[in-house]
């Protein structure tokens, strides 16, 4: 009887998948460095370097899984990441807190942050899972791996490095809380205008929105909510699209963007964005994707973002971010980042590319007790392609402090350099 079920069964999952259109996409990445110099402001200024760094290797495996039929579509992603190596853990202090979803240490096999399921009827859509979904482009372009214009400080929202990433990092992603991907459910409805095309969007993205335990032991009842609150309008008119987005996290959190993407000049992208958001409240049970202080505080940030393609080889673009977070009762802080690229497409075999950058963490430098903060970045690089599919990045990363004045006998960063080679493949 047994068999003749998992037959059934089989054949079922068979005539399913001939139904569907399905696809299979593998993303290899491996980025060892073959130098790095730090210099820091302790040990008399005594310089650490490592040569051949294949041990602590950052390397990611990406395998995704894609089907879509009538009206319905499921994507899955499963990543091979970071493993140990027989010298120890890949994972250097950086890389830790960087996109880690998992809640073990070696971060070796796990869900790459996305899976999810899709059905529509007509004009309305059902998103259920984990995923990513931003509506205005954020231009972070890169035409060679892991260029300046491609990291956390680029997308929108509040700069998640000077007081690390609260609810209104990545902000008109809708569907995450701090950039973490939770489960979420997000149901969309396009309305056609003879001007515009309106989208709108609400649901739910898992959260602690509310936790009543403290009080439970002292004998109140207890009140808990597993989920926070998201909605978005967006439009897209001619020639500019619009975002505005707000999000809920936990009952003491509120924050709201607007956003625009315009297109008016031709091989021009612009886009332009502001982000707010507070704490109202002393939070007790601050969400486990918002790692900021538990005390009252509000934040603001304005992003602004060009893109030109000058030719069909030559482009060149711009970022900037200016946050201000303030916590209840003290100072507030400030921080802006400039980002310029130049890239340069030679052939098809290589490509190259000049990324700079002005990092001010502390614009105002008031926080003594935590200096180097304000650095120059450089980034030279090239990319060398064997395929449409498969290239060789190698770099120079510079790292140079600004505020180092107070930083004698710390362990901030002075200056670093680092020579990274990173060698990708999707297929």
């Amino acid at each position: 009887m047994k068999k003749v079920i998992g037959a059934v069964v089989a054949g079922t999952l068979v005539a399913g998948m001939a139904s569907a259109d399905i696809a299979v996409k593998l993303n290899s990445r491996l980025r060892p460095s073959l130098y790095k110099m730090t210099e820091t402001y302790a040990n008399k200024g005594a310089k650490e370097t490592k040569l051949w760094d294949f041990s602590n290797a950052d390397h990611k495996d990406t395998l995704t899984f894609v089907g879509s039929g009538d009206n319905c579509g499921v994507e899955v992603a499963v990543s091979l990441q970071n493993l140990k190596s027989e010298l120890g853990s890949t994972k250097t202090g950086s890389q830790e807190s960087e996109d880690d979803n998992s809640a073990t240490s070696d971060k070796e096999i796990k869900m790459d942050g996305k899976y999810f399921g899709w059905m529509s009827w007509n004009a309305l859509k059902l998103t259920i899972g984990r995923f990513d979904s931003r509506y205005i482009d954020y231009y972070g372009k890169t035409a060679v791996e892991e260029g300046l214009l491609d990291n956390d400080l680029v997308k929108f929202g509040v700069n998640p490095e000077f007081k690390q990433k609260t609810f209104l990092y990545d902000f008109n992603n809708i569907s995450t809380f701090a950039g973490n991907k939770q489960n979420a459910l997000i149901v969309d409805y396009t309305i056609d205008a003879d001007s515009a095309k309106i989208l709108l969007k609400g649901g739910l993205v898992a959260s602690r929105y509310k936790d009543d335990t403290e009080n439970f032991y002292k004998g109140d009842d207890k009140s808990l909510q597993g989920a926070g609150y998201v909605a978005e309008v967006d439009v897209a008119l001619q020639p500019a699209n619009l975002q505005f987005i707000v999000k809920l996290p936990t009952q003491h959190q509120m924050g709201f963007g607007a956003y625009a993407d315009v297109k008016a000049v031709e091989n021009l992208g612009l886009a332009f964005g502001f982000t707010y958001g507070q704490q109202s409240e002393y939070d007790t049970y601050t969400s486990a994707t918002d790692k900021t202080t538990k005390g009252k505080w509000s934040a603001w940030a304005f992003d602004a973002r060009a893109f030109y393609k000058v030719s069909d080889p030559l482009a060149v673009g711009v970022s900037a971010k200016y946050s201000n977070y303030k916590p209840d009762g003290v100072d507030a802080e400030t921080a802006l980042e400039l980002i310029g690229s130049v890239q340069y497409v030679a052939s098809d075999l290589l490509t190259a590319q000049l990324d700079a950058g002005l990092y001010y963490e502390d614009l105002d430098d008031n926080d003594k007790k935590n200096v180097a903060e304000n650095f120059v970045g450089l980034r030279p690089a090239v990319k060398i392609n064997a395929s449409k599919q498969a290239a060789v990045t190698a770099a120079l990363e510079c790292r140079f402090a600004i505020n180092g004045g107070d930083a004698d006998g710390t362990t901030a960063t002075k200056t670093s350099i680092s020579i990274p080679v990173i060698a990708r493949v999707k297929l």
